[in-house]
């Protein structure tokens, strides 16, 4: 016994001297640290500096080109003079142009107006930092300073570098690419890790986005914006970070298009976190004029506001925007007012989406502001699954796909705000006339055609608004293959159907069936596409199928079973549920689930089927119940005597055990 308990205190000691030694930390070392080293933090122009390619066109390779973009919409001079509750205000960007190194093109940064205007986007609230001393001469110009001033390299030496480039530093006005394209070459990463490392991560550790245009204004027409075309060449970006709640315009592109046609194709943004003040989406903060976006994606992104938050663009003001063959997947969209899986809200605009897919959660929050008598619970209203909130506009919505989780958390909203309706299908809201106003009309009616939608609504009070044209399908009707039946096809005689046909031909087919379980997804995701579709080629015999889903029927240990399949309904051609043909669909009788019972009294061991409930030996051979029976035995002195032994061999050897203690103790 002394051993054993010498063994047991050694082997605590060992395990407690373990948990103080600092490799037991491993096990959690930087689960949440995501930034990427392979970047040092520099942006670069010379792919700007040195003029357009072959193709007319600005291609980018990195993340120092792409960070060079931003520098330069972000630099373009703008200024706007905007008169509301009887005054006039003026805004004016402090950024007229960027400063670099003339010998490597890296960008050492802004170029200052040396003027500040009514709202400028401050890039110090998010660790940017004033590129140049104050009261420094460069190239004859006086560098001010504003508070609104700055730049941002996560690994820069500024004192340094800062010095040593002085005498060689040039600047250029900066450049809203307006007729220009620029086309992105790479799958670019500015953080590792997938959106819930990247929403848990220290902000000291990780890479922050800048968004391309934008700014601090809220009615944002006065500052830098981006009015070219952007081709992501079928690219993905991922990675991207920005958190600040003071902030407005804040996406992939903080500010599109401003009175032009801009134009945004084939880029899919993954594993984004986007945290702002107001008007915050995937792709762009805020729009204002004509975008036309195709096959553009956002897959497993957070997007946060107070106000005005988008799947796509937190805010859309004049003009339209048309959406083609674009998706809104894995997103998590969240907002005290204001907030859909496309647009949060939108003003004397018109919004086309044809062919897109939604999928992920949109959430209007309630907050507590005040103390005592003074507290009052705000927002949660104005959510809907396409748009949040809707004022002098119109919505089309054709081919589209939603199984979007909604959240109304307001408990009372429409008594409160005096909208016609707080959560809807296409939109949650009419915005008002003024603060007490009544609401603003719709130019027309939503347009809806071939809506199909899973009802995920959840309230604490009141209901989803529905829309006339919209179909609600439960979620195994839009799975699998299932959408073949379900949705039509497209075909001479149908042209408004979802297009299944031939996916993997010329890129022929705009959706694709996913496997069992999965929800439709389109054909082009993560290509390079020239945007457009052809629809004029040969389908092939697979579009001539009109696939409905069988459900199968379970085998049993006694009766043979079938598999669920695609059953043609023209040819009575069988597939699985990816699409390969079946020879058969039986399922075979299966074993019998044995379940082992323990002898009883009456009952020797066994086994029985728990499918078909029959008896078995422990041997599982099938048997009568009565063979398994235990004839009783009469009791009498008989068990007495049987038992006599036994208890004779425990009392001595207790007699013995006792005087060996006896023995011992002498």
């Amino acid at each position: 016994m002394k051993k054993t308990l010498v063994v047991l205190l050694a082997l605590a000691m060992v395990f407690s001297l373990l948990a103080a030694f600092p490799f037991a930390a491993w096990a959690d070392e930087t689960d949440t640290v995501v930034i990427d080293d392979e970047w040092d933090g520099t942006a670069n122009i010379a792919w700007y500096l040195n003029g357009p390619e072959e193709d007319g066109a600005y291609h980018i390779r990195s993340l120092e080109d792409l960070y060079g973009f931003t520098y330069l919409v972000n630099s373009y001079y703008s200024n706007y003079t905007s008169h509301y509750d009887g005054v006039d205000h003026f805004y004016k960007s402090c950024y007229t142009g960027v400063w670099y190194d003339k010998d490597t093109s890296v960008v050492l940064g802004f170029k200052t107006s040396g003027e500040d205007g009514d709202h400028m986007f401050d890039y110090a609230a998010s660790g940017l930092r004033n590129p140049k001393p104050e009261g420094e001469t460069v190239d004859g110009v006086l560098v001010s300073y504003t508070d609104n001033n700055g730049v941002y390299y996560p690994y820069f030496d500024y004192d340094v570098s800062l010095t040593e480039s002085l005498d060689n530093s040039v600047y250029i006005d900066g450049y809203s690419f307006q007729g220009q394209t620029v086309v992105l070459d790479a799958d670019l990463k500015l953080n590792d890790g997938n959106l819930a490392t990247l929403s848990a991560a220290d902000p000291a550790n990780v890479n922050v986005w800048m968004p391309i245009g934008g700014g601090r204004n809220y009615y944002a027409s006065a500052f830098s914006v981006f009015t070219g075309t952007f081709k992501g060449n079928g690219h993905t970006i991922s990675g991207l970070y920005f958190n600040d709640v003071t902030a407005s315009a804040v996406g992939f592109f903080g500010y599109v298009s401003r009175g032009t046609t801009t134009i945004l194709q084939d880029f899919v943004l993954e594993d984004c976190y986007f945290n702002g003040g107001t008007f915050v989406g995937g792709v762009a903060g805020r729009l204002d004029g004509g975008v036309n976006a195709f096959n553009c994606h956002v897959r497993n992104a957070y997007i946060g506001a107070r106000d005005s938050a988008g799947g796509f663009v937190g805010a859309v003001h004049g003009g339209t925007l048309m959406l083609q063959q674009c998706s809104m997947t894995g997103i998590e969209v969240e907002a005290r007012y204001t907030v859909g899986a496309v647009v949060g809200g939108m003003n004397y605009q018109s919004l086309l989406a044809i062919d897109c897919l939604l999928q992920g959660s949109v959430r209007a929050y309630t907050e507590t502001t005040g103390e005592g008598e003074d507290a009052q619970t705000i927002g949660g209203w104005d959510v809907g699954v396409v748009v949040g909130r809707i004022a002098q506009g119109s919505i089309t919505v054709q081919r589209v796909i939603s199984a979007v989780d909604v959240y109304q958390e307001a408990e009372d909203a429409t008594a409160t705000k005096a909208y016609s309706a707080s959560c809807g299908l296409i939109y949650g809201a009419l915005a008002k006339n003024g603060s007490t106003g009544n609401p603003s009309p719709m130019n027309s009616n939503p347009t809806v055609n071939k809506f199909y939608y899973v009802d995920l609504f959840h309230s604490t009070s009141g209901e989803m608004t529905p829309a006339t044209g919209a179909t609600k399908l439960p979620i195994n009707q839009l799975q699998g293959q299932a959408p073949r039946a379900t949705l039509s096809l497209k075909s001479a005689d149908n042209e408004e159907g979802f297009d299944f046909s031939n996916p993997d031909t010329d890129y022929t087919g705009v959706w694709t069936c996913g496997a069992r379980g999965e929800l439709p997804y389109l054909t082009n995701m993560g290509k390079a596409t020239n945007g457009t579709s052809d629809d004029s080629g040969d389908s092939g015999d697979t579009d001539e199928h009109n696939y409905v889903w069988v459900s199968g029927t379970a085998a049993t240990c006694e009766t043979a079973g079938t598999v669920g399949h695609y059953k043609c309904t023209d040819c009575e051609q069988i597939v699985d549920e990816l699409g390969n043909e079946l020879s058969s669909i039986v399922d075979p009788i299966k074993p019998h689930t044995f379940k082992e019972v323990a002898a009883t009294d009456t009952m020797k061991a066994h086994y029985r089927c728990t499918v078909c409930g029959k008896y078995f030996d422990e041997n599982k051979n099938e048997v009568k119940k009565s063979d398994l029976k235990i004839e009783e035995t009469k009791k009498g002195c008989g068990s007495a005597i049987v038992s006599a032994p036994l208890i004779a061999v425990a009392i001595f050897g207790s007699a013995l055990l006792m005087k060996k203690k006896e023995n011992e103790s002498k």
